[in-house]
């Protein structure tokens, strides 16, 4: 009964965020990490779920050889476990003023590839595309599928995570 929703209701964190969390260079010393941090984590389960899924889906005699079959389940696999955000939104979420002057701008982005380097650093996000949209800059987080996998026996759990 522990693990009942155990990936729906509890952000899993890895010992490798205590490790970097809050030293100087890590990318983890911000605001926006912070908020990225809470975001990401409270939605990897989802698509996690939805990749496993959509990589169920795929029959393997649909395809004619092996490389094509697995082809077909990286790329169904990597569209489920890509979340995508404006940036424009993320700017909006934090109260550090990204906006109003260029050198802002600047630091928003400095900011944003400083915590884009930790998320990797502690495998919870493999890439990010950032992406020009009618709509502005669009980030898109691919999250790790096996994030919890690795290190599991060192895995800590977190409070629920906001739904």
């Amino acid at each position: 009964i522990f693990f009942y929703e155990i990936y729906n209701k509890y952000a899993i964190v890895k010992p490798k965020l205590f490790d970097i969390w809050g030293k100087a260079g890590s990318g983890t010393t911000t605001e926006l990490f912070g908020i990225l941090l809470s975001d990401l984590l409270g939605k990897w389960s989802y698509h996690r779920a939805a990749a496993i899924t959509a990589a169920k889906k795929i029959k393997r005699n649909q395809y004619k050889t092996e490389e094509s079959y697995f082809k077909a389940i990286a790329k169904v696999q990597k569209e489920a476990l890509t979340y995508r955000e404006l940036a424009a939104t993320i700017r909006n979420r934090v109260n550090r003023d990204y906006e109003s002057k260029r050198s802002y701008k600047a630091a928003f982005k400095k900011d944003l590839q400083e915590a884009i380097r930790a998320l990797k650093e502690i495998e919870l996000i493999k890439e990010v595309d950032i992406v020009n949209t009618p709509n502005g800059e669009r980030i898109d987080f691919v999250f790790n599928i096996d994030y919890v996998k690795q290190d599991i026996e060192k895995v800590t759990l977190l409070a629920p995570v906001e739904e």
